[in-house]
């Protein structure tokens, strides 16, 4: 249902800008990177080699530039290489992770120990739907040890045949912040929706944060072109 009142529109439509333009940004930044690990994996297949680790370990700089220069709100970048795409190993990780003044460091919480007995990055959304269908996706929020995170990750494609993705993640408290201020000014209820129709962020216990809607009832404008929206009852 489109937005009617201009009141409710303008504000509606401040919060999608907001939020699409970090999507979109982030995914842009995304498909630039795949792009180089697209070129390090081809060069190492086309003189007829098999992939390691070393071929997507040299973009690294590439990839910590590239966070240096994403959305504040980004704080992890990172790339999975799927199953057997390097033989003998069940994927490969490369994380990397902003502090809040700007460091750039390893992703500590992907050197526990414990962490594979935890999390089954094979089976995440991030990767297995851009695994199967070959598209960018958005998933979350979505616990990740300590801490809620919202995940958008982009194939890694060559000839068709899929690699892995890079993955670059927001914590849902530093996307809250983003978006308060915009929430704060709005004079009626409103949130930011996932595309399961599931609130991520609200100004009002009419949608609590959580709470699966029916957006048949809702006053929205899309948010990029991942199936997030922002809406007004």
């Amino acid at each position: 249902m489109a937005a009617r009142n201009p009141g409710v529109s303008d504000a509606l439509a401040k919060l999608a800008r907001k939020t699409s333009q970090v999507f979109d940004d982030t995914f842009q930044q995304l498909d630039q990177l795949a792009s180089v690990y697209c070129q390090e994996a081809r060069s190492a297949l086309d003189k007829g080699l098999s992939l390691t680790a070393e071929n997507f370990a040299r973009a690294k700089s590439r990839m910590i530039r590239t966070l240096s220069s994403s959305d504040p709100v980004v704080s992890t970048m990172g790339i999975l290489v799927d199953s057997d795409v390097i033989k003998g190993l069940p994927y490969w990780l490369d994380c990397i992770e902003r502090d809040p003044d700007g460091a750039i460091h390893a992703a500590h919480n992907e050197s526990l120990p414990w962490r594979e007995s935890f999390y089954e990055y094979l089976t995440a959304d991030w990767m297995s739907v851009p695994r199967s269908e070959h598209v960018k996706y958005v998933a979350g929020p979505y616990v990740d040890l300590d801490r809620y995170l919202i995940s958008l990750s982009v194939p890694i494609l060559v000839d068709d045949a899929f690699l892995g993705v890079v993955v670059a993640d927001i914590r849902l408290d530093d996307f809250e912040r983003m978006l308060a201020p915009l929430l704060s000014k709005a004079n009626f209820d409103c949130a930011v929706l996932n595309a399961d129709n599931r609130v991520l962020v609200s100004n009002s216990a009419s949608f609590p944060v959580g709470e699966l809607v029916d957006s048949t009832k809702l006053t929205s404008i899309p948010c990029s072109d991942v199936g997030w929206y922002v809406a007004a009852i």
